[in-house]
């Protein structure tokens, strides 16, 4: 069974549970971080032409709160240590505790990419997934188009799979084809 889940850090990151304390800091950066995000991050962020209100992504910290709590999903605010600036939301989403496996998801906010941050969120959910929730097997989807996260699949040693083809939609009419790739616990090895 998986014990309580409290702040960890990670390198100079630190990770919190998902908490609307943090909503003025997060959707600065999610406006900062839209177009972006509406592109390949969650399909559901596709469907909005510009930037959703700050009451309906507190709805949505709502709603990943009770995910957190309910031991469904585990998504984090990401914070420099030293600088205490939020750069971006890490999570394993769809954890399915039967086996246990769950699939890595993170953005980083538009003024801190390229710092190699996505990196080392993909490393901590990696390290979190096998060593706080046991799991199994991880994977990372993205879209075939997302050539950043594919990288970071590789550079992680997940391996390439398959690809589901226009398995997702975006915007309207924009299919999204999802390359699969996954890491199984016994042939994880801790990077840090």
């Amino acid at each position: 069974m998986i014990k309580d889940i409290e702040i960890f850090q990670f390198e100079n990151l630190v990770f919190k549970p998902i908490s609307l304390e943090d909503v003025d800091v997060t959707y600065e950066a999610f406006e900062e971080s839209f177009q972006n995000l509406n592109q390949y991050y969650i399909p559901a962020w596709s469907k909005h032409d510009t930037t959703p209100s700050k009451e309906f992504v507190k709805k949505y910290g709502d709603v990943c709160i009770g995910y957190f709590e309910n031991k469904e999903s585990f998504l984090f605010s990401v914070f420099n240590q030293e600088t205490n600036q939020f750069i971006g939301h890490a999570e394993i989403h769809h954890f399915d505790p039967s086996v246990p496996k769950g699939r890595l998801g993170y953005w980083v906010r538009n003024s801190e990419s390229g710092k190699g941050y996505a990196t080392k969120f993909a490393q901590a959910l990696t390290k979190f997934g096998f060593e706080t929730l046991e799991c199994q097997r991880l994977e990372i989807r993205n879209d075939v188009r997302n050539l950043a996260s594919r990288k970071i699949a590789e550079k992680l040693n997940y391996k390439f799979l398959t690809v589901f083809e226009k398995n997702k939609q975006g915007k309207k009419g924009d299919f999204w084809d999802l390359e699969i790739h996954a890491l199984l616990k016994d042939e994880y090895h801790d990077q840090s």
